[in-house]
C-alpha cells in the first residue's frame, strides 16, 4: 500500500501519532541539535524498516536474523571494503 496523497499528489508523509512520524520528529529534533552544536553531517540512515513483531515465531525470526546477519558482511554490497586493495574480508588481519 502506497503512502496517502494529497489531492495536489505530493506525499503527505506518515499518519500524526504513528511509529512513522514519533520517529521523523525525534530525528528532526536531534539532527537540528547537532547541526547547531557541532555543525554535523547527515547522521542518518536513509531508511529504516520498520514491522510490528505480531507473535513469538516473529519474534524468533528477527532474533535469529539479528544474531546471524552480520557475518554476511563480508559479502555484503553495502561493504566499503569489499574490492579494496589488500584487505581480505572475513579473515582474522591480526597477529
Amino acid at each position: 500500500m502506497g503512502r496517502p496523497y494529497y489531492s495536489t499528489g505530493r506525499p503527505t508523509g506518515p499518519k500524526k501519532g504513528s511509529l512513522g512520524a514519533i520517529i521523523g520528529a525525534f530525528k528532526m529534533a536531534v539532527t537540528r541539535q547537532i547541526m547547531r552544536e557541532l555543525n554535523g553531517a547527515n547522521i542518518w540512515q536513509r531508511g529504516y524498516y520498520e514491522h510490528i513483531i505480531r507473535d513469538d515465531a516473529d519474534a524468533n525470526r528477527i532474533h535469529t536474523y539479528i544474531e546471524t546477519n552480520p557475518a554476511n558482511w563480508t559479502e555484503d554490497d553495502e561493504n566499503p571494503l569489499i574490492g579494496q586493495p589488500g584487505i581480505i574480508l572475513g579473515q582474522h588481519q591480526g597477529t
